[in-house]
């Protein structure tokens, strides 16, 4: 029973240091997205921006009391944004020419991409540290695709894509963290992600083909706040239990 209860509180002494390394983000900002690429007959040569929000958690891989500034963290990370372009050629659909009319063309009236990330981190004080690394992952289109010209006629778009996109999304992330109280951050990312949404249609009056491919490059910037998640209260080298302190990475 003794045993037990001894290892029983060696592995919360454990879990209470390495929860410390958890950290929860949530923030927003904008995407810069690239013309359409792909096998997409509807193509937006004109590149565009998006609001985009984003939720990310990392798990430091290193031990709480590490003195080495270079570690590094896995997690995930996960954007939502619009896709959209507008066009300068022209094109026949449904029976209308559109394009090169100052209207978008939408790929995905919301996606979402979820990435697991890797990231290298460089601790530059007790407070801050910068990161980078790179992600690859999926992401998934939502849409409402048009049925016939009267449902994009006097609307500030022409062209939709069908509903469930769904592809790849890969590419690479930097970014600054930095600590305003022992547990909240500030988090400023930029990141550059190639975006492939492909499609099959089972429509056979549908404009374009049954199976194409929308892709893009896009590069979101978001701001947020970053939570550290941990124990109030953590067990020190010598065993004995004392405050998290702020000048802990």
């Amino acid at each position: 029973m003794k045993h037990t209860l001894l290892s029983l509180c060696l592995l919360a002494s454990s879990l209470s240091v390495f929860a410390q390394q958890s950290e929860l983000g949530i923030g927003g900002g904008v995407s810069i997205l690239s013309g359409a690429s792909g096998d997409i007959h509807y193509k937006a040569t004109e590149g565009s921006t998006a609001p985009t929000f984003t939720l990310n958690y990392v798990y430091n891989l290193h031990h709480v009391y590490t003195e080495s500034k270079l570690t590094a963290q896995a997690g995930f990370n996960v954007h939502v944004l619009k896709m959209a372009g507008e066009a300068t050629d022209t094109f026949s659909y449904f029976g209308k020419t559109i394009g090169n009319d100052g209207k978008e063309f939408i790929y995905a009236k919301t996606a979402i991409a979820v990435c697991p990330v890797v990231n290298l981190k460089y601790r530059m004080s007790a407070r801050t540290y910068i990161y980078g690394g790179a992600s690859v992952g999926v992401i998934y289109g939502i849409n409402k695709a048009n049925k016939g010209w009267n449902d994009f006629e006097g609307k500030e778009y022409t062209y939709t894509a069908p509903n469930g996109g769904a592809g790849l999304a890969l590419g690479l992330q930097a970014g600054v963290n930095q600590r305003v109280t022992q547990r909240l951050a500030i988090n400023l990312e930029v990141a550059v992600r190639r975006y492939n949404l492909n499609y099959s249609v089972d429509d056979t009056a549908y404009p374009g083909g049954f199976e194409f491919n929308y892709a893009t490059m896009a590069i979101p910037v978001t701001l947020g706040l970053r939570y550290r998640m941990g124990w109030e209260k953590e067990y020190n080298k010598s065993g004995r239990l004392r405050p998290v302190s702020d000048t802990q990475d």
